[in-house]
């Protein structure tokens, strides 16, 4: 919907109309939800552009789990959880658990985001898990954050579970 179409919509047959009105009726029936939002105007087309920079700000609130133990022999590390995401995430905190099958054999585990390793690997020698986070940010719809884990080149392998996803939405008042 562009301004000029709106325009006429709000502006058809007011004959005889308040002015609050009018107005509440073009908020409630002629305008879709869905058009709502930040948009900037192309001005050779005049067509609006969605501009959308991801909700989220990294928190220990949990917005999708993925508990489920996956495990690997590897000495390479490789993907053991995966998670699609369908909305754009501005900053978010990745948390999983992970843990060695024999003591004092380290295994490796990492955040990716598409295959791609954000931040440093992490390790542990235990036996019980142990909880591992890291913060993420710009993550696009469509985009893949996943845990990546493997042994640290010694007879053992590598546990993953309880991989969160965790974010508080933010909203911004903008009383006049």
């Amino acid at each position: 919907m562009n301004l000029a179409d709106l325009n006429e919509k709000s502006h058809a047959n007011l004959t005889n109309k308040l002015t609050s009105d009018h107005h509440v009726k073009t908020v409630a029936s002629e305008l879709n939800l869905a058009d709502l939002g930040e948009k900037s105007y192309n001005s050779l087309t005049d067509k609006p552009t969605i501009v959308f920079t991801g909700v989220g700000m990294a928190s220990d609130t949990i917005v999708h789990a993925n508990d489920a133990e996956r495990s690997t022999p590897d000495t390479l590390q490789s993907k053991l959880k995966e998670v699609k995401v369908y909305v754009a995430i501005k900053n978010c905190r990745v948390e999983f658990q992970m843990k060695t099958e024999i003591t004092d054999k380290q295994v490796i585990g990492s955040v990716r985001v598409n295959d791609i390793i954000i931040g440093e690997a992490f390790n542990t020698v235990s036996d019980s898990y142990v909880v591992f986070n890291r913060d993420v940010s710009n993550v696009n719809s469509g985009d893949l954050i996943q845990i990546w884990g493997g042994r640290g080149g010694q007879a053992t392998t590598c546990y993953v579970n309880n991989m969160k996803i965790k974010f508080d939405e933010v909203y911004v008042d903008s009383d006049p």
